[in-house]
């Protein structure tokens, strides 16, 4: 789900179906308007904040989850964010079977949620996808963090372009 007509090619050229259905809402509305589009299928949700997520984490996810639906037809499977108060991924099987809605303080209430829809919650912790930017802080772990991304790559860029425009000879 996304308004960005830039994004959306970029996902189309990938594959992706493409909405923009709730996503004036932010992330709650476009999650609750593809579950609702999704209905039976099976759904991941991410936030577009945690650069340093790789496909290696998503694959670990899906085999969490395959296991989890292995039990039964429904699963919940969610990763938290660093500090456990944010969700920040969720596989739900089928899409519309556990309600979400996102915050500062979505996890405990996600897990919550999901025992009231009769589905034991799993829950995994990937230190790649529970670093997502809201802080200096997280920004600051994120720096402090190779890794070889474009959010890193541009960080970098901002930073060498401060520097030189607040260089002596830059102002003067």
């Amino acid at each position: 789900m996304t308004v960005d007509p830039a994004v959306a090619t970029i996902a189309a050229r990938y594959g992706a179906r493409v909405s923009n259905a709730g996503a004036r809402e932010g992330h709650t509305g476009a999650v609750v308007a593809a579950a609702r589009e999704l209905a039976a299928e099976t759904m991941l949700t991410l936030p577009g904040d945690i650069p340093l997520v790789e496909g290696d984490d998503i694959r670990q996810l899906i085999d969490v989850h395959r296991h989890a639906t292995g039990r039964g037809a429904r699963a919940f499977t969610i990763v938290p964010a660093r500090d456990e108060r944010g969700s920040n991924a969720i596989l739900c099987s089928p899409a519309a079977a556990v309600p979400l809605r996102f915050g500062a303080d979505s996890f405990l209430p996600h897990l919550a949620v999901a025992r009231r829809c009769a589905i034991e919650p799993t829950v995994l912790r990937l230190p790649r996808i529970a670093l997502d930017i809201d802080t200096p802080d997280d920004l600051g772990l994120f720096l402090a963090t190779p890794s070889p991304t474009r959010t890193r790559a541009l960080l970098e860029q901002w930073r060498l372009r401060l520097h030189d425009a607040m260089s002596p000879t830059a102002t003067g």
